[in-house]
């Protein structure tokens, strides 16, 4: 679609103004704003809110304005409601050695930042226990349960595997490019529209915390129609990365970024800001591909797994 904005409607009443304001939230923030046609859309929602001028009919037509972006991380939030929606805590990651020396991780990742340090400390504390034999060749990250909530966790508790590098971005509406960094136990953002350019999170990894002692070593990364969001922001990560193949099917495609606006009466908007890409700056609208197709899982047998488990079998740092 097109951008056919004409100038802003002038607001006759405070639940037309309510819609104004989540209307520019919305043209401004959304990601794609250059490709929608907000005409049609605009005047749907002030229709809405003129044929029933209440905090209802107001509340009706932004939900209509958002649905219409047709996108995921987008919504409207009534008040009361949480915008943290299915934040409950997951189970805990685990893993085992697999024969041949391959250590395997399933990670279902968290919910909300603040569960990272724990879980951070559970990645690295199973890492630690898989290598305690001897450093194992290979790693499977097992990421098919991992539907979305916070990349943090898998960015800090993975970050060794990954190196003290660039992780990803993600590109904004005004094209600018938000960079997430990894470097010892730290998170890095980069953006223009920073007062210095770049903020920097807290450590939430301890210093003393185990990194494994072969980091160069083959990855296989299991991802499926599950996977999402924070899932997908975890595997793009390993995009580029040498020795690296994913196995399993694409995934869900919730691959944006998000920021919130909450309004005067406590309801919040919720918009897609910005698109995942990879280091390389490719961009994953529709979800991340597997190398390897595999779409056979059965209760009595993972033939994700045995591919992978297969293929690192036969990489240099496994024979």
């Amino acid at each position: 679609m097109t951008q056919t904005t004409g100038p802003p409607k002038p607001a006759e009443n405070e639940h037309e103004a309510y819609v104004e304001e989540a209307l520019e939230f919305a043209r401004e923030t959304f990601y794609k704003t250059a490709e929608v046609d907000w005409e049609p859309i605009e005047e749907w929602a002030y229709n809405i809110v003129e044929d029933n001028p209440t905090t209802e009919g107001a509340h009706e037509a932004v939900g209509f304005a958002l649905a219409a972006l047709d996108r995921f991380h987008t919504g409207f939030i009534p008040p009361g409601a949480s915008p943290d929606r299915g934040a409950g805590r997951r189970e805990p990651p685990s893993g085992e050695r697999l024969e041949g020396g391959v250590g395997y991780l399933h990670l279902p990742g968290i919910t909300l930042p603040e569960h990272a340090p724990e879980y951070v400390d559970a990645v690295r504390q199973t890492m630690e226990q898989i290598d305690s034999e001897r450093p194992v060749c290979g790693w499977v990250l097992d990421l098919r349960d991992s539907t979305g909530g916070s990349s943090r966790g898998d960015w800090l508790a993975l970050g060794p595997l990954v190196g003290d590098d660039l992780l990803m971005r993600f590109g904004k509406a005004d094209g600018v490019t938000e960079s997430v960094y990894y470097e010892d136990g730290t998170l890095r953002y980069e953006d223009p529209r920073f007062p210095e350019g770049e903020a920097e999170l807290s450590r939430q990894v301890p210093a003393d915390s185990y990194i494994p002692e072969q980091v160069d070593v083959a990855i296989a990364v299991l991802i499926s129609s599950q996977t999402g969001s924070a899932g997908e922001a975890a595997a793009i990560t390993f995009v580029g990365r040498p020795h690296t193949r994913f196995f399993g099917e694409q995934t869900g495609g919730a691959t944006t970024a998000s920021e919130f606006h909450e309004m005067p009466d406590g309801a919040v908007l919720r918009v897609s800001s910005g698109l995942y890409q990879d280091r390389t700056g490719q961009e994953y609208e529709h979800g991340l591909q597997p190398d390897t197709e595999v779409r056979s899982f059965t209760e009595s047998r993972d033939r994700v797994l045995e591919a992978a488990h297969e293929w690192l079998a036969n990489q240099r740092s496994c024979t």
